[in-house]
């Protein structure tokens, strides 16, 4: 979806994408506004920037680097003063997602024949857990989405709307299907120093209204121009239809659309149920954290440091 390229008031092209044009902002930011998070998100970054998916686990060979990476997250967005919401998927399979998840398995077998981890890697209930766990003792609320709901899809429902009347401000994700859902997304990215010796996280915001003013379409457009270029919900793309020429071709009429395609189109449109998400609110349990954490070979320093900060009122 970022590489759709947005035209001037000419209508010429120079470069510029929709993933150039969100907005920077500083995590310092976001103090006082409730920001739903993406935990799938996070896990599997956790371990794209690991050397090897088993790079640091604890005593008993279980994986800790998905536990360390969101211990991090949550002090640092805690430091900023934002209020934290965190999304997990349905464990119910997303019948839109049939084919993508067929893919994703098929890669997945493919990365094990090869001993390629990351490929491989996927995460299971017990990860999952792992996460839930440390949430609740850092005194993290999250929600499990309703079933066969993907955490982007109830994060839009969180972010929709008017900035003023939002439940969360932002999901944040690396994940554009916010956006295509109806939500306003934070997105967080790695860019290279000017030296290229180093990297750092840069997070822009991408309002569902100014990217619609980027493209001077409407919504309905957007989705056509989505489904065009192809998504995680459907079979494939359209074929002879790429960035550059998709929005013409949409606002032309020059696209159609077969049942299916349309059926997508109408599930992005679609609000997840209203009831069905499982919401844990909990306190700091410091107590609990120091143990959980112990048991996972986290040095007895850095679980202080962590319960100080988490007990310090942003």
């Amino acid at each position: 979806m970022f590489k759709i390229p947005v035209a001037n008031e000419e209508h010429e092209y120079h470069g510029k994408t929709l993933g150039d044009i969100g907005e920077k902002l500083e995590l310092k930011d976001l103090k006082g506004h409730r920001v739903c998070i993406d935990a799938s998100d996070y896990i599997y970054n956790s371990i794209l920037a690991m050397a090897h998916v088993s790079a640091l686990t604890d005593s008993e060979g279980r994986p800790t680097s998905h536990i360390l990476r969101i211990f991090n997250v949550v002090q640092m967005l805690h430091k900023a003063g934002a209020k934290q919401v965190w999304v997990f998927d349905s464990p119910k399979p997303n019948k839109f997602k049939k084919f993508e998840q067929e893919k994703r398995r098929l890669r997945r077998e493919q990365g094990a024949r090869k001993g390629q981890e990351k490929q491989a890697f996927v995460i299971n209930s017990d990860i999952v857990n792992d996460i839930k766990q440390l949430l609740k003792y850092m005194g993290v609320t999250f929600l499990e989405a309703p079933e066969g709901i993907e955490a982007e899809h109830y994060g839009a429902f969180m972010t929709s709307g008017d900035i003023s009347k939002r439940f969360c401000t932002y999901m944040l994700s690396a994940d554009s299907d916010v956006i295509a859902f109806g939500g306003n997304l934070l997105r967080h990215t790695t860019e290279k120093s000017a030296t290229g010796k180093s990297k750092k996280t840069v997070y822009r915001v991408y309002e569902l209204d100014d990217v619609l003013e980027a493209l001077d379409i409407d919504y309905n457009d957007f989705l056509k121009v989505c489904v065009s270029l192809g998504t995680d919900f459907q079979e494939a793309k359209i074929k002879g239809v790429g960035p550059k020429t998709v929005v013409k071709k949409v606002k032309d009429d020059k696209i159609s659309f077969d049942e299916d395609l349309t059926a997508v189109m109408d599930y992005y449109r679609s609000d997840p149920p209203a009831q069905g998400a499982d919401i844990q609110e909990n306190k700091l349990d410091p107590d609990g954290l120091r143990e959980f954490l112990l048991s996972r070979n986290f040095k007895e320093d850095r679980i202080t440091t962590a319960i100080e900060v988490m007990q310090t009122e942003k």
